[in-house]
């Protein structure tokens, strides 16, 4: 949801000042891979403790064992689901975001207004400035 937010924030940015530092990105994308896999942890162990419980006091057989075990193996399932687009949604917004940000430079050096980075990403600005 922030993602989202903020990529409207940074579309509507005529001036630059949100956002020219993809390793901030980088970073914030990396953070979220992070904390979904803790969350999908999380989760799993919960869904199995509960199984563990509701096992308790009865009689255990194969086929209540195997019941258990099919309802922890659907609610993994179900998670990884969850976790899955969650981690293909903020990869994609991230990488709107960068061909945002490099559409832009372009922009700028055509226009003849920004200033070319320096490192070794100066010849593929310079580059695609000159084709577009």
């Amino acid at each position: 949801m922030g993602f989202l937010l903020y990529r409207r924030v940074f579309i509507q940015d005529t001036q630059g000042k949100f956002g020219r530092s993809t390793v901030v990105w980088i970073t914030v994308l990396i953070v979220m891979f992070f904390s979904s896999l803790m969350w999908f942890r999380l989760t799993v162990c919960e869904s199995a403790e509960a199984n563990y419980r509701s096992l308790i006091g009865k009689v255990v057989t194969e086929e209540t064992v195997r019941e258990s075990l099919d309802h922890v193996s659907t609610d993994m399932l179900i998670k990884s689901v969850i976790e899955m687009c969650i981690l293909l949604s903020s990869l994609g917004i991230i990488l709107n975001l960068f061909s945002i940000l490099h559409r832009r430079v372009g922009q700028r050096l055509r226009r003849g207004q920004g200033k070319i980075p320096e490192g070794r990403h100066e010849r593929a600005y310079r580059e695609t400035a000159e084709n577009q």
